[in-house]
């Protein structure tokens, strides 16, 4: 009896002694080459497929590509060929190019995660799959740069970008939520980032077509200028938050959130800016139902009225020398249901604006049906559109409720339903 338990114990440690053996890298050679699941296939040399007719490598779920400095190169004539093509999620690391592919770059059906790899001529998308991690990519030249079929759960579609440079392709950046880090999205025809929610941070976003398209826009410490419009948001409660930023000199709005669809058929949309510069955009520089300016904002010199909404509250910031209104917070620009407009201002600088500084009817500066309460503040100068004074009314203060100011320098005010002034500001007769 012991003679066998002596044995059994001596087997037992033979099984946990023998080695488990790796499974080796595979080296790919072949265009079309298939890379078994959980496997390691790598470039030894350019794989030259642009006589072939297929794909370029296939890898089975859990394998990947490694293209270390060397380039994947496709067939532009021939039919939807794809350049690696995933069984299931995978990875593709680089250095190294996958290029001139007639379908798309990579495509997954699972998450896929790529490193260090450069993308570029691709007819379709750089990049298709439910859902991706992109560190240190470069993107350019494609149809798409980057692409996850969008969903409604937003547990999948996910596209993760870091450390990376996606420039001159069709469209950026789709997908259900969409997070930007270090990164630049730039010179590409249509919009660079979109779908439904979208964290910009730290990146630029500069030159595209459209800057971001979402319901929910987060952008902190970046760039969003240069662009057909700024920030879009859109869809039931679109909102938009901007700190330590910039949206400039893009050639539509700057910031634009806005439903006109909610239940009930109130037009809602809501922006919080904090920090930031929004200006020398061909539109209004915000325009929404509900906008939070603080913290040292610049919105100036915008192609409209520098803030559109129905609810505005300054703080710390300075709109001024913009085309339109300083403020317009009613919202009754055509486009708005009407609702009553309020604004509070406070230690702000709201001047040199074209036909006005704060106003709630046809002209002036804002534009309220409650009186606005402003503090320690300065509102001047809403009158530099040569037809003022000539052909229309451009007051700091052109309100249908009295302005409740403490601690605030104006020059005029006017009450367009007396078309007397409300005897609040240095210039009104007395």
């Amino acid at each position: 009896m012991l003679r066998r338990a002596l044995e059994s114990i001596v087997s037992i440690s033979l099984v946990a002694a023998a080695p488990v053996l790796a499974v080796a890298d595979v080296q790919v050679t072949t265009c079309g080459a298939s890379v078994p699941m959980n496997t390691t296939g790598f470039l030894g040399a350019d794989l030259d497929c642009s006589a072939s007719p297929g794909i370029g490598v296939s890898l089975g779920s859990g394998a990947a590509l490694e293209l270390r400095g060397f380039s994947l190169i496709g067939n532009p004539g021939a039919t939807n060929a794809d350049g690696v093509v995933c069984d299931g999620g995978c990875t593709v690391l680089g250095p190294g190019t996958i290029r001139d592919f007639s379908g798309n770059g990579v495509v997954s059906p699972g998450h896929l995660t790529i490193t260090g790899a450069t993308i570029q001529n691709i007819a379709g998308q750089g990049v298709r799959s439910v859902s991706a991690t992109a560190a240190g990519v470069s993107i350019s030249g494609t149809g798409t740069a980057m692409y996850s079929p969008p969903n409604d759960e937003l547990t999948t579609s996910i596209i993760h970008v870091s450390d990376s440079t996606i420039t001159n392709n069709g469209s950026g950046v789709t997908a259900a939520v969409v997070r930007v880090v270090n990164s630049t999205i730039s010179n590409n025809a249509s919009t660079a980032v979109s779908n439904t929610r979208v964290t910009i941070i730290g990146s630029h976003i500069d030159g595209n077509g459209q800057g971001v398209d979402a319901e929910l826009i987060s952008v902190q410490s970046s760039s969003v200028d240069f662009n057909g419009g700024g920030l879009h948001a859109y869809g039931y409660h679109p909102r938009i938050k901007v700190s330590d930023s910039t949206v400039s000199d893009n050639a539509a709005a700057g910031i634009y959130a806005w439903d006109s669809w909610s239940p009930e058929f109130r037009d809602v949309g809501s922006v919080t800016v904090s920090n930031s510069e929004v200006s020398r955009n061909g539109g209004a520089g915000i325009f929404t139902a509900s906008a939070s300016i603080r913290d040292g904002c610049d919105v100036s010199d915008n192609a409209s009225t520098g803030v559109i909404a129905q609810k505005v509250a300054v703080q710390d910031s300075k709109i001024t020398g913009n085309a339109g209104f300083g403020i317009a917070a009613n919202g009754d620009q055509g486009t708005f249901h009407y609702y009553s407009g309020k604004c509070h201002v406070r230690a702000s600088t709201i001047t040199g604006n074209a036909i006005g500084g704060i106003v709630s009817a046809d002209g002036g500066g804002i534009r309220l049906d409650h009186g606005p309460i402003v503090a320690d503040s300065t509102v001047i100068g809403n009158d530099v559109d040569p037809d003022c004074g000539v052909t229309i009314i451009c007051p700091d203060f052109y309100t249908v409720q009295k302005p409740r100011l403490n601690g605030t320098t104006c020059e005029t005010s006017y009450d367009p339903q007396t078309d007397t002034d409300w005897d609040v500001c240095s210039l009104d007769p007395m």
